[in-house]
C-alpha cells in the first residue's frame, strides 16, 4: 500500500510537537521566589554622607616669610572630588586658600567630629603643601611630625589625630 508510511510519519511528526510543546513549557515557568531566611532589616535612618575638602593654591606669605607656596590644581582636585561627591548624595563643603586658616580648619573638623553619628560617612580631602617639623612630643619614629600647610600656620599631624578621635564610634572617616 502506498500509504503505509503515512503512519510512521504521523508518530514521528507528533513526537516532535509533543517534545516542542513539553519543551517550551519548560522554558517558560516562572522561577520560585527564594525567601531568604534572614531578612535584611531596612534602616529606619539613613546614614549621612560628608565631604569636607580643604585646597590651598597659595598661602598667606606674610606667614611664611615672603614665600607665597603657589600650587597648580589643588582646588580643581577638591572641586573634582565634590563634583563627584555630590552627585552620589554627599553633602559638601569647601574650605578654600584664605579661608583655610588654622582656626577655620579646626573648628570645621570639630564640627564634622561632634555632629557625625554612628553610621555616617565624612570623607576629608586636603590639597596643598604639607611639611615636616620636629616632633616635640617623642612619639614619631623619625622624629618628625607631618603638617598641613594651611593659608596661615602649619596644622601638625598630632592637632588632626586629636580632633579626629573625638569622632563617635561607628562614623566611616
Amino acid at each position: 500500500m502506498p500509504h503505509d508510511y503515512y503512519y510512521p510519519l504521523i508518530l514521528i511528526l507528533g513526537a516532535l510537537v509533543a517534545a516542542y510543546f513539553l519543551l517550551r513549557r519548560r522554558s517558560c515557568k516562572k522561577p520560585t521566589a527564594v525567601v531568604d531566611p534572614k531578612p535584611i532589616p531596612v534602616p529606619t535612618v539613613v546614614p549621612g554622607k560628608f565631604y569636607l575638602g580643604i585646597a590651598l593654591s597659595h598661602v598667606d606669605s606674610r606667614r611664611y616669610n615672603g614665600w607665597e607656596g603657589k600650587l597648580g590644581g589643588t582646588i580643581p582636585d577638591v572641586k573634582l572630588f565634590e563634583k563627584n561627591l555630590s552627585l552620589r548624595g554627599f553633602k559638601t563643603q569647601l574650605v578654600l586658600d584664605g579661608a583655610a586658616t588654622r582656626s577655620n580648619v579646626s573648628r570645621v573638623l570639630n564640627q564634622y567630629a561632634e555632629n557625625a553619628k554612628a553610621g555616617d560617612l565624612v570623607c576629608i580631602a586636603y590639597s596643598g603643601h604639607g611639611n615636616n617639623v620636629l616632633d616635640t612630643t617623642g612619639e614619631e619614629n623619625d622624629g618628625q611630625d607631618e603638617t598641613w600647610v594651611l593659608w596661615d600656620g602649619e596644622f601638625i599631624d598630632d592637632e588632626l589625630w586629636l580632633i579626629l578621635k573625638k569622632f563617635k564610634p561607628g562614623v566611616r572617616v
